[in-house]
């Protein structure tokens, strides 16, 4: 049985917790009833695999706890919610407040061999992006096990990754993408999932689902409205507070809106022009499109009309894997010849063909398929045409 290494009792927010640590890297949190002592709402997460030890301090105004062990980590309180940050330090044994002249608001760092003296960043920062509900949502598939098959969409709480509740999808649908976002008039953030049917028969996906849930009761996904599509739904971004999907060749753009007191989908306008539009990324009214052999398309909504219509294309032949905007005029796309490369709009050319073309800036040859991060720093040697 593994026993307690530190007891804490400690208010965040006027809310009295107790915070118990084991000797294998696990924390206890107990909400305390302060006129009764008792406890509730027992909580537990993972901080590591060794013993940790507590410790509480200030920061610019606020109490906070150091659980220093061999991951390090700041306990805080957000809305009334305790939220958990990792610290970039390894192996910390103990921890003391220290304020001074020169290190006001400091804390005192004790590791295996050293002394540091410090200070925790802002710490709300910590914490870098959070859903309004606190969760996370996860695409997942179970196989071999004939009781719970398929492909499912698990809510998890997003400091202690348990799951909250299980969206189980029909059977051969296949989770294809999924976006967290909000739609125009509705402040409501939801869950929608991009769907298709792998049926043994079929080469391509003949027809798919976009389903749009919301987190009800802090922890339970509930179906607010379908829409059946004709193929797979590959990718999924919020745009403009409606919902721009990619389904097989076509670019779909959805409106959120009411219809007999129920929610719905409805579509305001397509695009056709890929074979397979695998990817897409939005900036402005632009979607870059990245298609399985057509490399990378550029789009525009024109939202008085209600139309999109490309603009500009790369001519040249790519199986795209992933692609991004790095600015208004530039784009980045990897394809599964192990490439890098760059594209420009070419807005200041003097003839129509010149500016319907993507002028390539730069490749980088690689050894391995790659994904483009959502921040991107990108430096890439001079331009080779892919053709050589």
């Amino acid at each position: 049985t593994v026993i307690p290494r530190s007891v804490l009792l400690c208010m965040f927010e006027g809310v009295p917790y107790l915070l118990a640590a084991l000797g294998d890297g696990h924390l206890f949190n107990f909400v305390v009833d302060p006129e009764t002592g008792t406890l509730s709402e027992k909580k537990k997460i993972s901080l590591g695999t060794q013993p940790i030890v507590l410790h509480t301090f200030r920061s610019q105004g606020s109490r906070h706890v150091f659980a220093a062990s061999d991951r390090p980590t700041v306990i805080y309180s957000s809305n009334r919610k305790l939220l958990y940050s990792n610290v970039n330090l390894r192996e910390v044994s103990h921890v003391a407040p220290f304020n001074s002249s020169s290190f006001p608001d400091s804390l005192a760092i004790s590791m295996d061999s050293n002394l540091t003296i410090g200070t925790i960043d802002n710490i709300q920062k910590l914490h870098i992006r959070t859903e309004s509900s606190h969760t996370f949502a996860v695409g997942t598939q179970r196989v071999g096990q004939a009781e719970d098959e398929g492909m499912a969409l698990r809510l998890l709480d997003n400091q202690t990754f348990d799951t909250l509740h299980r969206f189980q999808l029909g059977q051969h649908e296949m989770l294809c993408s999924l976006v967290s976002c909000t739609f125009a008039e509705d402040p409501v953030e939801y869950f929608v999932v991009g769907s298709a049917y792998a049926l043994p028969e079929e080469s391509e996906p003949s027809r798919g689902r976009i389903l749009v849930l919301a987190v009800e009761e802090g922890s339970k996904l509930t179906l607010i409205a379908e829409k059946e599509v004709k193929g797979a739904v590959y990718n999924l971004n919020a745009f403009n507070g409606k919902l721009l999907a990619g389904v097989n060749a076509k670019m779909h753009l959805f409106k959120w809106g009411m219809r007999e007191g129920q929610h719905e989908l409805t579509q305001e306008c397509t695009h056709s022009g890929s074979i397979l539009a695998l990817q897409a990324v939005t900036r402005g009214d632009f979607i870059v499109v990245g298609d399985l052999m057509k490399s990378i398309s550029l789009l525009m909504y024109k939202p008085e009309e209600g139309i999109i219509e490309e603009r500009a294309r790369d001519y040249n032949g790519a199986w795209i894997s992933a692609v991004d905007v790095l600015d208004d005029d530039t784009y980045i796309g990897a394809e599964n010849s192990f490439n890098l490369f760059t594209l420009r709009k070419n807005s200041d050319a003097q003839t129509e063909e010149e500016r319907n073309k993507l002028e390539v800036l730069r490749e980088l040859q690689g050894n391995r398929n790659a994904v483009i991060p959502e921040e991107k720093a990108v430096n890439i040697p001079a331009n080779r045409s892919r053709s050589d």
